[in-house]
Order: structure tokens, then C-alpha cells, then sequence
């Protein structure tokens, strides 16, 4: 049976899912964990996005992927659990299932990365930089946040050049 504010529903849903933050500073030593990451494009590769531009006649533009830490799978390797969020009940029926007594002692293990884990950056990277490679883009060998593509049988050919600017706190 299908309701007629279903798709509202999970819109909500994935507005509140987007909402969850994992408390980072509860983190236990565990794979990657001292791996932190923060992209940030090198200026002079923002310098030459804006002459290219400029030279070409084309908008430079940016964008930033909303909730984008959310979208990144966690991979297999890594079990990342959190406790249960404030204000969610579970019915008794489920936790004699589970065979616990209490909301409390229960943990919901993460199948997508969330805001506040070590890991979530260096993830992010891995999934766009996949994403990037696969539509057909080299990345650039002096700058980790640059992507270029060459179109056409040489330097007279069309150029696309594609670089992101990601921001992390």
C-alpha cells in the first residue's frame, strides 16, 4: 500500500538522516583512523582556471555537492557503529529479539559514512575522485584537486578543463 505523501516522507527522512553527526571524539583507534583529509586546490591552479576562462571566454564556476559526506559508502573493511539517536524507541518485541532489556545498550552500525568521523573526508575523496576518473578525466600530477581532459587530435583541438574546489571545515 502506497501513500500519497510518500515521496515527502522520504525527503524528510533524508533531510533528518543528513542531520545525524557522529560524535568524532568517541572514536576508537581503528582502520584509518589517523588518516584525516582536507582537499584544498593549490592557487595557482585556481590562477590558471581563471586565465583559461578568461582567455576562452567561458564562465569560470564552482559548485559544492550538498550533504556530501552522506552519499560516500563506507566500505566493507570499516565497522563504524553509533549509538541509538535521542528521542528512538524500539519496540519490546524487537529487543526481546535482539535479547537486551534496554534501549541503551543498543548500536546501529553504519552502511554510509556521516558527518564528524575521521574517515569521512578521506572517503568523500576516494568516491569523487573514482567518479571523476571514470568519465574519462586524468588527474593533474602537480595538483591532487585538479582534473583535466584533452578533446580533439592535439593542442588545436577543443580543451575541457575540470577542477573542483573543496571546501572542508
Amino acid at each position: 500500500m502506497r501513500s500519497r505523501h510518500s515521496k515527502k516522507w522520504k525527503e524528510t527522512m533524508a533531510e533528518e538522516y543528513g542531520r545525524l553527526v557522529a560524535c568524532g571524539n568517541e572514536q576508537e583507534y581503528e582502520v584509518n583512523y589517523g588518516v584525516t583529509f582536507a582537499a584544498v586546490m593549490d592557487m595557482t591552479s585556481i590562477k590558471l582556471i581563471l586565465v583559461l576562462a578568461r582567455k576562452w571566454r567561458i564562465p569560470a564556476k564552482h559548485g559544492e555537492v550538498p550533504s556530501a559526506y552522506i552519499k560516500t559508502d563506507k566500505g566493507a573493511e570499516l565497522a563504524i557503529f553509533i549509538h541509538l539517536p535521542q528521542g528512538m524507541e524500539v519496540s519490546e518485541e524487537t529487543l526481546s529479539q535482539l535479547g537486551v532489556d534496554a534501549n541503551e545498550v543498543l548500536a546501529l552500525e553504519l552502511k554510509k559514512v556521516l558527518y564528524g568521523l575521521k574517515q569521512a573526508g578521506l572517503l568523500w575523496n576516494k568516491l569523487l575522485h573514482n567518479k571523476i576518473m571514470e568519465i574519462g578525466f586524468k588527474q593533474s600530477l602537480t595538483d591532487m584537486c585538479g582534473y583535466y581532459r584533452w578533446r580533439g587530435d592535439g593542442p588545436a583541438g577543443s580543451r575541457s578543463v575540470c577542477r573542483r574546489l573543496a571546501r572542508h571545515r
